[in-house]
């Protein structure tokens, strides 16, 4: 069977597609991933709290000029030192909270489907995931590389052959010629990314390790994916704007009393009076509780944009699939799920 043809509108409205014929998988799915960062960051502040109280008072201290730079930095080294291990715990759990955040996305837009209770696993779709990621990774060190190499060489070149001529047209030449080799490695990396973008929903939607039969699947529709992801992106501004007012309006009406105590100040203050009232202000209810809504406000709108962001692969995945007539039907949801069944048909 063919692929689908490319509708450059159903791929740039995907996510709302998705959200439309199921809402509900979506809300529950950016719920639990509120409450597994939210909770990780809350046992990350927990444990690291001594830290930063430690690094509040080394700036205070450093701040009266007491401190040379060996004894800041044997300080800092005193103050980090102990919580090494947890900083080497963070990587592993980091990196199986994002799979499993990724691949409950992914399932979503390129299935329909919501797993029953908790949205997230780990297991073989988030292991493939794993893989693709890593080839994302030596992708991008390769390409980064291959920038800095011709910027190197072609600069070095220019330099050499303007030097050896005298003339000054020459090294023009050659920087122009230096500029283009890296403006066409550029577009190199940006034709990769596109191409290769299709790997993880391929992965999750075939249920196989997937990352170079991206490429296939994206031949004859390049542009047309350009151009979604470029409409995403300026989607994704616009939310990001909207989002960074919402959350400055609530962060300065809670830190204006802060703001205008400090104000006055000339400079010459001890540290530790701004250090005091900086706790003071963070400490009340109100303060706490508008510190949550603007977390909630901030991830709740980068919840959105990552899922819109993977949404573009997801559409061409599912366009490509051997099932081309395929689409992402409502998600069913089982009986014992925390937003209730789905409804029964007929």
């Amino acid at each position: 069977m063919t692929a689908k043809p490319f509708d450059l509108g159903a791929a740039i409205l995907h996510f709302f597609n998705c959200l439309g014929r199921n809402p509900r998988g979506a809300i529950w799915i950016g719920i639990c991933q509120l409450v597994l960062i939210g909770v990780l960051s809350a046992v990350s502040l927990y444990i690291l709290w001594p830290a930063f109280v430690g690094v509040f008072e080394l700036v205070a201290a450093d701040a009266n000029g007491t401190l040379d730079d060996d004894e800041v930095l044997g300080r800092l080294l005193g103050i980090f030192g102990p919580f090494f291990g947890f900083f080497m715990l963070s990587i592993p759990v980091g990196i199986m909270a994002s799979l499993s955040i990724q691949a409950a996305w992914l399932r979503y837009l390129t299935k329909g489907e919501v797993k029953p209770l908790i949205p997230f696993r780990f297991g073989g779709d988030e292991v493939r995931l794993l893989g693709v990621n890593v080839m994302y990774v030596v992708m991008a060190v390769v390409g980064y590389a291959g920038i800095i190499v011709v910027a190197l060489v072609a600069g070095v070149g220019g330099a050499v052959a303007g030097e050896a001529s005298g003339n000054a047209g020459v090294t023009g030449g050659a920087v122009f010629l230096a500029v283009m080799l890296v403006l066409i490695t550029l577009g190199a990396v940006l034709v990769l990314a596109v191409k290769l973008a299709s790997a993880p929903a391929m992965t999750i939607r075939e249920g196989e390790f997937r990352f170079f039969e991206s490429w296939t699947a994206t031949k004859g529709v390049f542009w047309k994916m350009l151009v979604a992801y470029l409409a995403v992106w300026v989607m994704m501004m616009v939310v990001s704007s909207v989002v960074g007012v919402v959350t400055q309006m609530i962060l300065l009406g809670l830190f204006m009393p802060l703001i205008e105590m400090l104000e006055p100040m000339t400079g010459t203050e001890d540290p530790q009076i701004v250090f005091d009232a900086f706790l003071a202000a963070v400490s009340t209810p109100g303060a706490i509780i508008g510190l949550v809504v603007a977390f909630l406000v901030s991830y709740a709108g980068q919840i959105m944009m990552e899922a819109m962001w993977h949404s573009v692969g997801a559409y061409n995945a599912i366009r490509n699939d051997d099932d081309a007539s395929a689409e992402t039907d409502a998600s069913h949801l089982d009986k014992d799920h925390p937003l209730g069944a789905s409804p029964s048909e007929g």
